[in-house]
Protein backbone atom coordinates (compact mmCIF):
# COMPACT_ATOMS: atom_id res chain seq x y z
CA UNK A 1 0.00 0.00 0.00
CA UNK A 2 1.60 3.60 -0.83
CA UNK A 3 0.07 5.62 1.69
CA UNK A 4 1.87 3.03 4.23
CA UNK A 5 5.05 3.02 2.79
CA UNK A 6 5.16 6.62 2.20
CA UNK A 7 4.59 7.07 6.28
CA UNK A 8 6.87 4.55 6.84
CA UNK A 9 9.28 6.63 5.02
CA UNK A 10 7.99 9.84 6.36
CA UNK A 11 9.19 8.92 9.78
CA UNK A 12 12.36 7.15 8.96
CA UNK A 13 13.18 10.20 7.61
CA UNK A 14 12.41 11.88 11.39
CA UNK A 15 14.80 12.08 14.11
CA UNK A 16 12.46 12.13 17.23
CA UNK A 17 11.31 8.44 15.88
CA UNK A 18 13.49 5.73 17.35
CA UNK A 19 11.48 2.58 16.44
CA UNK A 20 8.55 1.72 14.32
CA UNK A 21 6.50 -1.94 14.29
CA UNK A 22 4.50 -3.18 12.38
CA UNK A 23 1.93 -5.11 14.31
CA UNK A 24 -1.07 -7.20 14.15
CA UNK A 25 -1.68 -9.34 11.25
CA UNK A 26 0.53 -7.48 8.71
CA UNK A 27 3.29 -7.75 11.19
CA UNK A 28 3.26 -11.06 11.59
CA UNK A 29 2.61 -11.92 8.13
CA UNK A 30 -0.40 -14.34 9.28
CA UNK A 31 -4.45 -14.06 8.52
CA UNK A 32 -3.72 -11.20 6.10
CA UNK A 33 -6.58 -9.91 3.83
CA UNK A 34 -7.28 -7.26 1.81
CA UNK A 35 -9.37 -5.24 3.93
CA UNK A 36 -6.57 -5.93 7.19
CA UNK A 37 -5.75 -2.62 8.82
CA UNK A 38 -2.07 -1.53 9.35
CA UNK A 39 -1.25 -1.28 13.11
CA UNK A 40 1.80 0.74 12.83
CA UNK A 41 3.93 1.27 16.45
CA UNK A 42 5.76 4.32 16.46
CA UNK A 43 8.11 4.38 19.10
CA UNK A 44 9.43 8.79 19.71
CA UNK A 45 12.44 9.60 21.46
CA UNK A 46 10.83 11.37 24.72
CA UNK A 47 7.48 11.14 25.81
CA UNK A 48 7.06 15.20 25.47
CA UNK A 49 6.22 14.75 21.99
CA UNK A 50 3.30 12.52 22.33
CA UNK A 51 0.93 15.35 21.60
CA UNK A 52 2.39 16.90 18.84
CA UNK A 53 2.86 13.63 17.46
CA UNK A 54 -0.39 12.82 18.17
CA UNK A 55 -1.98 16.28 16.28
CA UNK A 56 0.61 15.48 13.07
CA UNK A 57 -0.71 11.72 12.71
CA UNK A 58 -4.30 11.63 14.09
CA UNK A 59 -5.36 7.71 14.14
CA UNK A 60 -8.28 6.20 15.79
CA UNK A 61 -8.92 2.64 16.07
CA UNK A 62 -10.48 1.19 13.11
CA UNK A 63 -8.59 3.38 10.48
CA UNK A 64 -7.21 1.63 7.43
CA UNK A 65 -3.31 2.78 8.97
CA UNK A 66 -3.31 3.00 12.89
CA UNK A 67 -0.71 4.92 14.15
CA UNK A 68 -0.19 4.16 18.02
CA UNK A 69 2.06 5.98 19.27
CA UNK A 70 4.79 5.62 22.48
CA UNK A 71 7.30 6.67 24.13
CA UNK A 72 10.19 4.44 25.29
CA UNK A 73 8.27 4.31 28.92
CA UNK A 74 5.26 3.61 27.49
CA UNK A 75 6.54 0.90 25.45
CA UNK A 76 8.07 -0.88 28.16
CA UNK A 77 4.52 -0.64 30.62
CA UNK A 78 2.64 -2.06 27.69
CA UNK A 79 -0.26 -3.75 29.27
CA UNK A 80 -0.54 -7.34 29.32
CA UNK A 81 -3.50 -7.36 27.40
CA UNK A 82 -1.33 -6.51 23.85
CA UNK A 83 1.70 -8.16 24.71
CA UNK A 84 0.73 -10.61 21.86
CA UNK A 85 1.30 -7.98 19.26
CA UNK A 86 4.54 -7.82 19.42
CA UNK A 87 5.01 -11.60 18.97
CA UNK A 88 7.33 -12.79 16.49
CA UNK A 89 8.00 -9.29 14.77
CA UNK A 90 10.75 -7.60 13.72
CA UNK A 91 10.98 -3.97 14.04
CA UNK A 92 10.58 -1.79 10.84
CA UNK A 93 12.98 0.79 12.04
CA UNK A 94 15.27 0.57 14.90
CA UNK A 95 17.63 3.54 15.87
CA UNK A 96 17.74 2.47 19.84
CA UNK A 97 20.80 0.75 20.20
CA UNK A 98 19.45 -2.49 20.73
CA UNK A 99 16.87 -1.25 23.66
CA UNK A 100 13.64 -1.77 21.15
CA UNK A 101 14.52 -5.23 20.59
CA UNK A 102 15.38 -6.19 23.82
CA UNK A 103 12.26 -4.14 25.12
CA UNK A 104 10.29 -6.21 22.67
CA UNK A 105 11.88 -9.42 23.76
CA UNK A 106 11.01 -8.78 27.50
CA UNK A 107 7.65 -8.01 26.38
CA UNK A 108 7.04 -11.36 24.86
CA UNK A 109 9.47 -13.67 27.34
CA UNK A 110 7.37 -15.18 30.21
CA UNK A 111 8.88 -14.77 33.56
CA UNK A 112 9.24 -18.75 34.64
CA UNK A 113 8.88 -17.68 38.49
CA UNK A 114 5.71 -15.85 38.28
CA UNK A 115 4.06 -18.48 34.84
CA UNK A 116 2.74 -21.09 37.37
CA UNK A 117 0.16 -18.45 38.71
CA UNK A 118 -1.77 -18.14 35.16
CA UNK A 119 -1.02 -21.49 34.01
CA UNK A 120 -3.10 -22.91 37.46
CA UNK A 121 -5.70 -20.34 36.56
CA UNK A 122 -5.97 -21.39 33.14
CA UNK A 123 -6.21 -24.45 33.55
CA UNK A 124 -8.81 -24.34 36.53
CA UNK A 125 -10.99 -22.18 33.85
CA UNK A 126 -10.29 -24.67 30.55
CA UNK A 127 -11.82 -27.60 33.02
CA UNK A 128 -14.56 -25.64 34.41
CA UNK A 129 -15.93 -24.92 30.46
CA UNK A 130 -15.11 -28.67 30.37
CA UNK A 131 -16.76 -30.20 32.77
CA UNK A 132 -19.79 -27.48 33.03
CA UNK A 133 -23.09 -28.47 32.91
CA UNK A 134 -24.78 -24.91 31.59
CA UNK A 135 -24.05 -23.66 28.81
CA UNK A 136 -23.95 -20.10 29.35
CA UNK A 137 -21.52 -20.63 32.55
CA UNK A 138 -19.19 -22.95 29.92
CA UNK A 139 -19.21 -20.40 27.10
CA UNK A 140 -18.31 -17.79 30.21
CA UNK A 141 -15.72 -19.86 31.87
CA UNK A 142 -13.88 -20.83 28.25
CA UNK A 143 -13.73 -16.97 27.26
CA UNK A 144 -12.03 -16.45 31.15
CA UNK A 145 -9.56 -19.20 30.54
CA UNK A 146 -8.31 -17.27 27.01
CA UNK A 147 -7.08 -14.50 29.31
CA UNK A 148 -5.05 -16.74 31.71
CA UNK A 149 -3.25 -17.97 28.33
CA UNK A 150 -2.26 -15.63 26.66
CA UNK A 151 -1.14 -14.00 30.37
CA UNK A 152 0.80 -17.96 30.98
CA UNK A 153 2.26 -18.13 27.13
CA UNK A 154 2.45 -14.32 25.13
CA UNK A 155 5.28 -15.53 23.05
CA UNK A 156 3.53 -18.34 21.91
CA UNK A 157 4.24 -20.97 19.62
Amino acid sequence: MEEFRALVDELTADDDVIGLILGGSRGRGVYVREESDWDLYVVLRDGALLDEYAARYPSQHGDRIEVLLRSPRGLENEPAWNRYTFCHLEPLLDRSDGWLTETLRTLTTVDIAAAAEPLDAYVNQYYRAVKGTDEAGRLLDAAESVWWFLEFAPAGG
